[in-house]
């Protein structure tokens, strides 16, 4: 919610060149399951991904 009112933001969405899509409530806590799910989205709505490094057993994005 908070990175709603940012007036870049605001701007950006307006003009087109971003979008904010999430299947959570903007109130719901982070963890690291809803993690998981919004990087499913980012891979989804993307034209390219690219992964630059990737460690065996450890986590994050």
């Amino acid at each position: 919610m908070r990175t709603l009112r940012s007036p870049d933001i605001r701007r950006a969405i307006h003009e087109g060149r971003a979008v904010i899509c999430t299947p959570y409530s903007p109130e719901a806590p982070f963890s690291v399951g809803n993690a998981m799910g919004r990087n499913k989205l980012i891979y989804a709505l993307s034209d390219l991904t690219l992964v630059v490094a990737a460690n065996v057993d450890t986590g994050g994005t």
